[in-house]
């Protein structure tokens, strides 16, 4: 498994994926529709889930990573 890097974009409201050993890696995760302001998140390596909290519609959601 490549290693990769997981961060909220609150103020573009969306969460992005980045790969070190890939300089060009960085990418928006296809959530736009659920996502307005994520502040926080955390990844679940065993179901591979990104789980983060929206300040905006005041919840914590949880998407596949795939």
């Amino acid at each position: 498994m490549q290693a990769f890097l997981l961060f909220a974009d609150a103020n573009n409201g969306r969460i992005m994926k980045f790969s070190p050993q890939d300089s060009e890696s960085l990418i928006s995760l296809p959530l736009e529709n659920s996502i307005s302001r994520p502040v926080a998140l955390a990844y679940d390596i065993v179901e591979d889930r990104v789980y983060w909290t929206d300040v905006i519609r005041n919840s914590i959601s949880r998407a596949f990573l795939n």
